[in-house]
């Protein structure tokens, strides 16, 4: 049955994540009859799979080379939920072929909602100052576009056109599947002229030390194709340098979309620019921006405005917080309801 059905979605952009599941899976299951895994057999390999420290193997490298093993890291309820949606895919597949007359119940493990992670602007600055400079420029424009970490790392020149301000996602690159059009700001575009002949092919070409042909040879510093993953030593030590020693490269993509809810991107125009295949996913991020019942939220003091702290100040005060009246607006283009609102500066 798994390799059925890696034979027909051997093409998964996750294969390999999903590949390394199964291989535990078979290891417990294979020559098993498929109406043999019952509730009982599926909860008893989750119990299993929670048991397992996540770095077993480090563990047994370690003990192999007689050295110290780490201290055992715990299995958490998602790893184990990612196990028994592997063992799903594989007992629907074959239920639909009709190898299996009915499925088993899988009760996945509960797990704790997550915080989306982001950095504040100054967060950013302090952590881009302390980047060696290849991965600076990552970062940069990781924080312009909002682009994941293997588009960023592949991107082409011939993926990039500076007159007209855009670069673009192929289909086989995005997680999505389908070709994403990025609009460059002009932040993104300062930085693509940064990295202009760098390389021929790479944007963002990673330094390697070219190999000795002679002992007497002098190290030369050499610009070549882009590292596996951008999450290397460097990158750790610079977060643990800018007080940020649990941020993922991952993260920035979380911070760009965090930044433009923020600043007022209505939530579908960000799910475009982020290339997201579905609204649901940008509404991990609704929480940071004002919604359409940011107008009544007045009602309670009897007011009709919001006081906002201003760190500008105005033309009739001194610079600094001031307190200043701001109309909420209709942020999703409601029309008004009771005689209690009143549109302020209103253009039509």
């Amino acid at each position: 049955a798994v390799l059925a059905w890696l034979e027909d979605n051997g093409t998964k952009r996750s294969i390999e994540e999903i590949k390394r599941n199964l291989r535990w899976l078979s290891a417990r299951l294979q020559g098993r009859a498929l109406a043999d895994i019952t509730d009982d057999v599926i909860r008893q390999l989750a119990r299993e799979r929670q048991a397992q420290p996540v770095n077993a193997a480090s563990i047994a490298r370690a003990q192999a080379a007689g050295r110290t093993p780490p201290a055992p890291v715990a299995t958490s309820n998602a790893t184990v939920n990612r196990h028994l949606a592997e063992l799903s895919k594989i007992l629907h597949y074959a239920h639909q072929r009709g190898w299996l007359a009915s499925m088993p119940p899988i009760a996945h493990r509960p797990e704790p909602a997550k915080r989306v992670a982001w950095i504040t602007r100054q967060e950013a600055a302090t952590l881009i100052a302390e980047l060696p400079p290849h991965l600076a420029a990552m970062a940069r424009f990781a924080l312009c576009t909002g682009l994941r970490e293997s588009n960023i790392r592949l991107l082409c020149w011939q993926q990039v056109d500076l007159q007209r301000g855009v670069a673009w996602i192929y289909g086989d690159q995005a997680k999505a599947g389908r070709d994403i059009t990025v609009p460059l700001n002009a932040e993104a575009i300062a930085v693509l002229l940064a990295q202009k002949g760098q390389h021929t092919r790479w944007v963002f070409p990673v330094p390697r030390w070219a190999k000795k042909r002679h002992p007497e040879e002098k190290p030369r510093l050499l610009l070549e194709a882009p590292t596996g993953k951008v999450s290397n030593h460097a990158w750790r030590k610079a977060c643990v340098r800018a007080g940020l020693p649990t941020l993922r490269f991952h993260d920035l993509r979380h911070t760009w979309a965090s930044w433009h809810v923020q600043a007022g991107t209505p939530l579908p125009v960000l799910q475009e620019l982020g290339g997201w295949a579905s609204l649901a996913m940008v509404q991990r991020y609704a929480h940071l921006g004002l919604t359409h019942v940011a107008a009544w939220a007045g009602n309670v003091c009897g007011t009709d405005s919001v006081q906002v702290e201003s760190v500008t100040g105005n033309k009739n005060g001194p610079q600094g917080a001031v307190s200043q009246e701001k109309p909420v607006g209709w942020l999703m283009g409601l029309e008004p309801t009771t005689t209690r609102i009143t549109i302020w500066d209103s253009t039509n």
